[in-house]
């Protein structure tokens, strides 16, 4: 026969229960409890999925005991369809392959490099159509597409040239946006 009750009985297992059990999960529970009184008191915001947000939406201690932001990008009912209050997407990053130009020497690249850029002082933008025809790319038989005329650059911070595995260099540019 198989005993439902332990050796020590009801009073055996009302004993295990609450030593395995209910105590760790006190303590457990006291801890948490104690850690995010802690947190509010000394981050001033309130833990949304592990993001200390205050009121003014930054964390850490910027606007310490500002006040709580309980859900941070919940739109209210009422205001649903006012689309002007949501934040604008971003314009998409085109997806546009160019053909990267590769130069005898880096006399030849600083040239092009410094054209580009004399471009965006002058004009805001350098396209990819300019860039093939300052490097002579379109003499050589790159075709130019109407496509090559609307994207480009308008930024060349951290462009450079480098020498590439074959000893030509090349020109390392930013990725391309919408001219």
């Amino acid at each position: 026969m198989i005993a439902l009750t332990p050796e020590g009985g009801f009073k055996q297992l009302a004993h295990d229960t609450f030593i395995n059990s209910i105590i760790p999960a006190s303590k457990d529970m006291l801890y948490n409890a104690s850690q995010g009184a802690l947190n509010a008191i000394i981050y001033g915001g309130r833990n949304n999925g592990g993001n200390w947000i205050n009121a003014a939406g930054r964390g850490a201690v910027a606007g310490a005991r500002t006040g709580l932001q309980q859900h941070a990008n919940r739109v209210p009912y009422n205001q649903m369809g006012n689309t002007r209050q949501r934040q604008q997407q971003p314009a998409p990053v085109p997806r546009h392959e160019y053909t990267q130009v590769e130069h005898f020497t880096q006399a030849d690249a600083e040239y092009v490099l410094a054209t580009m850029r004399q471009y965006v002082i002058d004009q805001g933008y350098v396209s990819v159509g300019d860039y093939y025809s300052i490097s002579g790319a379109d003499l050589a038989g790159v075709n130019v597409t109407y496509a090559d005329n609307n994207v480009g650059w308008v930024d060349l911070k951290g462009a450079r040239t480098v020498r590439n595995p074959n000893g030509y260099y090349i020109i390392t540019l930013p990725p391309i946006t919408n001219v």
